[in-house]
């Protein structure tokens, strides 16, 4: 996925879930815009140090997101 598709998708501040390598899962929400580095998009998280890749990330639904409701006619 490229940062162009990932930031259309998803602005700072969106609540992800990274799976760590050791098989671990931390919860929190992006801190930047993706970037593209070579074939890599990268970003930066809230209270979690360097860069990570995009493919390590989970966006959660935020279940107060109003941009999911639907009203209904």
């Amino acid at each position: 996925e490229s940062a162009l598709d990932w930031n259309r998708r998803h602005p700072p501040g969106t609540r992800v879930t990274v799976h760590l390598a050791d098989g671990r899962e931390l919860s929190t929400r992006t801190a930047s815009w993706a970037q593209q580095w070579g074939s890599f998009a990268v970003l930066s998280l809230a209270r979690v140090d360097g860069l990570w890749t995009t493919s390590a990330l989970m966006p959660m639904q935020d279940l107060f997101d109003a941009t999911d409701t639907k009203e209904s006619p």
